[in-house]
């Protein structure tokens, strides 16, 4: 997913900032209705493009936040979960060593 999302990102970002290339010429003032139509298709397909190459990546960039935020949630219950188990293993050793010094 991350790989995907980079991607997406990397041609968004690509294709906005290639719009003069992609676009073209504007047509003049003296220009024919076919070709401002022509003109006008082309750019409504180039804003589509990119509104869902950006709308891609913003949900592909929000499933990844997700999955890492769950993956550390986990990592920290483990974690805690360590903690604990070691200090009760302390508590208990203690407990025996002060059993063993006061039978001494």
């Amino acid at each position: 997913m991350k790989i995907f999302t980079t991607l997406v990102i990397g041609f968004s970002l690509a294709l906005l900032l290639s719009w003069p290339w992609v676009l073209g010429p504007q047509p003049g003032p003296g220009a024919s209705n076919q070709q401002i139509k022509t003109y006008g298709t082309r750019a409504g397909i180039y804003i589509i493009g990119l509104v869902i190459g950006l709308s891609a990546s913003g949900i592909g960039a929000i499933m990844v936040l997700r999955r890492a935020r769950k993956d550390y949630a986990a990592q920290t219950k483990f974690n805690m979960q360590l903690l604990v188990e070691g200090t009760q293993k302390d508590l208990k050793k203690k407990q025996a060593d002060n059993e063993n010094h006061v039978d001494n």
